[in-house]
């Protein structure tokens, strides 16, 4: 596999056990309008090694904190495993700083009635800058896999509560 050299900072790791099948997860973390229900507010996506993403976050009301993330799929394995760049615009409030580029790896293993869904962020600065950066990724990593698991099982999205994100109104069905 073809990745960015990555440093040894801190890696983020976190992991929730969400009551759905891999195939109906790994559709939520690769259909750009299953993505938009649970994670950005707009994404588009290539799910394919090599495929490219965009996603943008946008604030209901505050237009400063407005970021996009983007980057290229590293590898996909159908139901089990999503790995991509993390790369932030610098122009941003929220960019990611001088940090050019990490890696998200998501696995997902069958376990008894539903997946446990293990995302580990890794390739942050060993200085203080990606101390940070990981912290808030943890953070902000733990809140998207609650709300992966409340849009799974018919919760309430989080986002627009918790984080004044925008969010879109769900599909009449």
């Amino acid at each position: 596999m073809n990745q960015p050299e990555m440093n040894r900072g801190p890696e983020v790791v976190v992991q929730r056990f969400i009551p759905a099948s891999p195939a109906r997860i790994f559709r939520a973390l690769t259909v750009a309008t299953e993505l938009e229900r649970w994670l950005f507010s707009d994404v588009e996506t290539q799910p394919h090694k090599g495929g490219m993403y965009k996603m943008r976050w946008r604030s209901a009301t505050d237009h400063s904190r407005d970021h996009d993330r983007f980057g290229r799929y590293l590898e996909i394995e159908h139901d089990r495993k999503v790995v991509f760049e993390w790369k932030g615009d610098p122009s941003q409030n929220l960019g990611l700083g001088d940090i050019q580029s990490t890696v998200v790896t998501i696995t997902l293993t069958p376990e008894g009635g539903g997946t446990m869904v293990k995302l580990v962020h890794s390739g942050w600065p060993t200085d203080t800058s990606g101390q940070d950066w990981a912290g808030k990724h943890h953070d902000g990593w733990s809140f998207y896999l609650e709300n992966l698991a409340n849009y799974l099982t018919s919760g309430p999205d989080l986002r627009g509560s918790r984080h004044g994100q925008k969010v879109k109104s769900p599909v009449a069905g």
